[in-house]
Formats: C-alpha cells, structure tokens, sequence
C-alpha cells in the first residue's frame, strides 16, 4: 500500500504559489487550500466541520508547531504526524482518501485541502 503521509519540502510549504501548484498536481477535481488553522485543544473530527459539498482530500502538517497531532485512518492503516516545538521545521501532506477518517489531537498547526 503507498504511503499517505508525503514530506514537503519547507520551501514549498511556505510557498502559496509553488504549494497550490503541488496541490494540483497531486489531487484532482479542482482542489482548494484552506488558510493555517490551529487545532483546537481537543479531539476534533475534521471531516464533521466542512462546508457543504465539500471534501478532504488531504491535511498539510506543520510539525514545529504546538503539541498536538493529526492522524489519517482506515481499517487497514493509520497515518499519524506528531506535533511540538521540540520537533523539527518539517511539512507533511496526509493524503485523505475516500471512507478514511482524520481528526487532531492537541493543537498542531495545519491546512486543509479539499475538493
């Protein structure tokens, strides 16, 4: 099974012009970024808050950023990206597939991709 947890390198990350365009190439249907948002303290459950007709297809983790962490998930496999100053200036795209589920936990730093 291919890895649903991509590293994007920090150049891109910080890049709008240069992260819409991987964006693009990697996921289909006209994808939107959303704006860096910073998880609420609690377990969320993103797929619950979308606007309508809307999907996630994706999450862009900012792993130095407050303690919290974003996980991707199936049956089959989890995908999960720890977050916290203590951890490196990393990026990290968790790809959302049909039926999978992704929440936070804590306060990590991320963006969403839908489509």
């Amino acid at each position: 099974m291919e890895s649903t947890e991509i590293p994007i390198p920090n150049e891109v990350a910080e890049d709008d012009a240069a992260l819409q365009q991987l964006i693009r190439d990697k996921f289909t249907n006209d994808p939107t970024l959303g704006d860096w948002v910073v998880g609420t303290g609690q377990f969320s459950d993103l797929q619950r808050s979308l606007p309508q007709g809307r999907k996630l297809c994706g999450v862009l983790v900012r792993v130095r950023s407050e303690n919290g962490a974003v996980r991707v998930g199936s049956d089959i496999k989890t995908d999960n990206v720890e977050t916290g100053l203590r951890f490196e200036d990393e990026h990290y795209l968790l790809v959302v597939e049909p039926g999978d589920w992704c929440m936070t936990l804590g306060k990590p730093t991320y963006r969403l991709v839908l489509h």
